[in-house]
């Protein structure tokens, strides 16, 4: 099973509607090296700003499931 530390993500991890995290085209990090289903992620540092509201990412999440699509 994966047991990741840390992992910086600056630029080259993205969030998608309503509930992934997703790598950077540039970025060729294989997630399921990274991630199990269950593992408990703390993003911080994370925001994004649609339509003029910003809206703060961070917090602690549980992973329902990885895969490496790309």
């Amino acid at each position: 099973p994966a047991d990741t530390q840390s992992l910086e993500g600056t630029n080259y991890l993205h969030f998608a509607y309503p509930n992934e995290i997703l790598r950077a085209s540039a970025n060729n990090t294989d997630l399921t090296t990274k991630f199990v289903s269950n593992d408990r992620v703390e993003i911080t540092n994370a925001s994004f700003t649609f339509n003029g509201q910003t809206y703060d990412l961070n917090g602690t999440y549980s992973v329902l499931s990885v895969a490496d699509d790309r």
